[in-house]
């Protein structure tokens, strides 16, 4: 399951460049300037140039990619000791060889679903600036659902992995 889940981590970067991409050629076309948001008057409050947004965008997504590669690589590499200090039912989890093949499939499975959400995420917000700036009117409340939204995913994705070790069962159905 997780090497489905890095397959749609992967598919989650391309659509993000694809979206990226896109925003940057077609804003490009009209002028160099990147609105993120508007005021209530509907005068630019906030802008960039599309290559800051470009740059800085590609940076972030790989910068996070690559650290949840590093950290995946991270947990193979701790010492059973390490991996008791910070898993609930460490006894379960940990016992034996089996058992820390499923610890392990639980995290790669829970980290590459959270990192392609937090990617998708990131496409919308792409998407979101590039929609303002096709219609040249937005205010910053539009980015109210995608915070919140946000905040859900990252407060869901934190305490399910709690929850999940703390449940006796290799596989949840």
């Amino acid at each position: 399951m997780a090497k489905v889940f890095s397959i749609v981590r992967i598919l989650t970067i391309i659509f993000f460049f694809m979206a990226l991409l896109g925003m940057y050629y077609d804003l490009n076309l009209y002028s160099k300037g990147l609105v993120i948001y508007f005021d209530a008057n509907q005068k630019p409050a906030l802008s960039t140039t599309s290559n800051m947004v470009f740059w800085v965008g590609t940076g972030f997504i790989l910068l996070l990619n690559g650290l949840a590669v590093a950290l995946k690589n991270l947990f193979h590499a701790l010492p059973r000791q390490a991996l008791k200090t910070f898993t609930p039912n460490s006894d379960f989890w940990l016992k034996d060889e089996e058992s820390r093949d499923h610890y392990y499939a639980v995290m790669d499975t829970w980290l590459m679903t959270f990192i392609g959400v937090l990617n998708m995420f990131l496409v919308f917000v792409v998407l979101k600036m590039w929609r303002m700036n096709r219609a040249l009117k937005g205010e910053i409340t539009e980015y109210r659902l995608l915070t919140v939204a946000a905040v859900v995913i990252i407060v869901f994705f934190i305490s399910y992995i709690f929850v999940r070790f703390r449940v006796k069962k290799y596989d949840v159905v």
